[in-house]
């Protein structure tokens, strides 16, 4: 199995030593898209050989495996399966080969089953009631890509999960998280919508923007690092999230807003770990946010330099 190892804990780490050779689906699949909207099409290949040998019957992949393909856990959700399918978008884009088309199938129809009737939103996942705002933008984004009508969905998203400066997490949730911002203003860019998509921005400039971070970490005494927390709210934790910062560098860019302190304190952040990727976030905090070199971080450095447009297109 070609899947990605979705942290590097130091040894000794209690937490780290219960994850460590763990590949979390999501990580796999950002990770191809990234090596595909690249050019390492070989390296995509390989990680979308392994999903594709993984997938259940229904279509589906679990939330994780061993970096073998075994011991798989964590429950099905609308959003990992939606990612699998943009990696094998932007594989086939690249290569214009029909390789991963039964992948695809299955996850259009695993995901088609979750959708609501009335809206065409997708709920989380087969034991799940709630709809979110990130799982929907990125299955919707996945059916665009097959040429599936989407103009249902993005009615429900214009109505239910847009609130004129920000995203909602999700039906009936306000909570107001990084990634669905970034995410949110590619889909506004993608509807011609660069006002909006510019209010978010600022929204998310002055609610979760963070400066100033130091990070326990050998080479970084003495330097600063900015970037963005999670939530713009004020429960959410208060870490300098990279992954999430780089979703948000791809959301600046394509609306032309001015990167360079970004870049600069991302190009340090990213140089602190090398040759071994990016660390998560700046301090430990609860189970989700650990000081550890993460594929996710480094997946998104390389999408957000890249010409990758499918959370856009359609």
């Amino acid at each position: 199995m070609a899947l990605v190892a979705s942290y590097s804990p130091p040894a000794g780490d209690p937490i780290g030593d219960r994850v460590r050779g763990r590949a979390w689906t999501y990580d796999s699949a950002v990770t191809a898209t990234a090596l595909a909207a690249q050019g390492d099409l070989d390296g995509a290949g390989a990680i979308l050989d392994s999903l594709q040998a993984l997938q259940r019957p229904d279509g589906a992949l679990e939330g994780s495996y061993d970096l073998a393909g075994g011991h798989p856990a964590g429950p099905l959700r609308s959003g990992n399966q939606a990612w699998v399918g943009l990696a094998a978008l932007e594989w086939r884009a690249a290569t214009g080969s029909r390789r991963y088309d039964g992948l695809l199938a299955g996850l259009a129809g695993w995901l088609l089953d979750r959708r609501d009737g009335d809206s065409g939103l997708v709920r989380g996942g087969p034991d799940v009631s709630w709809v979110s705002t990130e799982h929907n933008l990125e299955t919707r984004a996945l059916l665009a890509g097959l040429g599936e009508d989407v103009a249902r969905m993005d009615r429900a998203i214009a109505s239910e999960l847009f609130a004129r400066d920000g995203f909602r997490q999700g039906a009936g949730d306000d909570a107001r998280p990084l990634d669905v911002q970034a995410y949110g203003i590619l889909w506004l860019l993608g509807r011609g919508r660069h006002e909006d998509a510019a209010a978010v921005e600022r929204t998310t400039d002055a609610t979760m923007r963070v400066d100033g971070r130091r990070v326990l970490w050998p080479g970084a005494a003495g330097q600063t690092f900015c970037g963005y927390r999670p939530f713009a709210d004020a429960w959410g934790p208060d870490v300098l999230w990279m992954e999430g910062t780089l979703m948000m560098r791809l959301a600046k860019a394509r609306l032309g807003s001015d990167l360079g302190e970004l870049d600069d304190s991302a190009g340090r952040w990213a140089a602190l770990t090398a040759p071994d990727p990016p660390l998560q976030a700046d301090h430990a905090c609860g189970e989700d946010y650990h000081v550890w070199p993460a594929a996710a971080p480094a997946a998104w450095r390389a999408l957000s330099r890249s010409a990758f447009a499918l959370l856009q297109a359609g």
